[in-house]
């Protein structure tokens, strides 16, 4: 034979190996899966752990019970603040309502009344207070996910 043929007789011999050896191994442990670290930090994953794709479905699982986790917490405390609102809503309605028709009886009442109402303008947030309570708001969930990781680590 020639060497030719001796060399892809090699390949071939080769080749068969290779794939014997791979399907022999699990190939889901050799596929990596990159995980953002908002995950990695909410789950408890170290950032040196590799995550392969046997270990996908335990992850995504993890992930899905967090993110309903904090959903359902996050509703509760929207309701809360509703309630809230509508009470304080409520109350002041009441109240101004009770305030305007007492101050239309005496002289100069009205005049009053339109003070008070330019006054309360005094309370509309100012140009960039939207910034300041999105940067509240992104540290204070930093600080939650520090707080939830914490208290996965403590179970």
């Amino acid at each position: 034979m020639s060497k030719t043929a001796w060399i892809w007789i090699g390949i071939t011999v080769a080749a068969t190996a290779f794939i014997a050896v791979a399907n022999g191994c699990n190939l889901q442990d050799v596929v990596s899966i990159p995980v953002n670290e908002y995950v990695r930090d909410a789950l408890m994953i170290d950032p040196d752990d590799r995550i392969t794709l046997t270990m996908a479905d335990g992850v995504y699982s993890d992930w899905l019970d967090f993110v309903q986790r904090q959903t359902r917490e996050l509703q509760g405390d929207i309701e809360v603040g509703q309630e809230r609102y509508q009470f304080i809503e409520s109350f002041v309605s009441t109240g101004w309502g009770v305030a305007q028709t007492q101050l239309n009886a005496f002289p100069g009442g009205s005049l009053i009344v339109a003070l008070l109402t330019g006054v309360s303008g005094l309370l509309i947030p100012k140009p960039g207070t939207k910034k300041a309570i999105q940067k509240a708001t992104v540290k204070a969930f930093k600080q939650g996910m520090v707080i939830e990781r914490e208290a996965g680590k403590e179970k």
